[in-house]
């Protein structure tokens, strides 16, 4: 409790894609902590002290870090908010995986070119991922950039229209 109250927990940051937050500590030296919160709600842990690596359980940084996310109120709220955006996602891609193409009078093929994007995380937590990006082309002769990944599988699965550019637009109808 005491590396809690004394304020030594003096970065905190959190990573959306992981559902997890990592936290500098100030102690002997500046350790760093890292705490995932897992889809069932438990805890997993990682602190670069020796303690970390001698004795089972959590040490000193680990729990000043729990006790500045609980704090803050930050814990449960942002899991909650993840998985709210990742069920949304995933029901806008599984209404478009079941749409059916209106039949065509000419049939056109389209270019599409799918841009993935990962970006790692420095220092200690270098072998993490800090967060994915995924892009999208699309277009008849040449591919136009998808600005907005939802908007486009919302438009597809209500049936609407969605302009990608001047000359080139999704037409559910045509």
């Amino acid at each position: 409790l005491e590396y809690y109250r004394a304020g030594l927990v003096e970065y905190v940051s959190y990573n959306e894609l992981y559902n997890s937050y990592q936290a500098k500590v100030s102690g002997s030296y500046m350790y760093e902590v890292e705490i995932d919160i897992e889809d069932d709600g438990s805890l997993d842990f990682a602190c670069d002290c020796e303690a970390s690596f001698t004795y089972p359980g959590a040490c000193k940084h680990v729990v000043a870090t729990l006790l500045e996310l609980q704090e803050r109120g930050t814990v449960f709220e942002r899991k909650r908010q993840i998985l709210s955006k990742k069920s949304s996602l995933l029901t806008e891609f599984k209404t478009v995986q079941n749409w059916k193409q209106p039949s065509l009078k000419k049939k056109q093929k389209l270019l599409v070119e799918f841009e993935l994007k990962v970006m790692a995380a420095g220092g200690y937590f270098k072998h993490m991922v800090n967060y994915i990006q995924l892009g999208m082309k699309v277009g008849e002769n040449r591919v136009y950039v998808v600005k907005d990944l939802y908007a486009i599988l919302r438009a597809v699965n209500q049936k609407r229209p969605y302009a990608f550019t001047n000359k080139f637009s999704y037409e559910p109808d045509e």
